[in-house]
């Protein structure tokens, strides 16, 4: 694998954990609420 697919692959990695965090913390406000 060479560096540039591997940054790719972090960043989309990154993105998916920064969306699943959110959609976290939207649920958790809802269930405080």
């Amino acid at each position: 694998m060479s560096y540039r697919q591997s940054h790719f692959t972090q960043r989309v990695k990154a993105r998916q954990v920064v969306s699943a965090v959110v959609s976290l913390c939207a649920l958790w406000l809802e269930l405080r609420f």
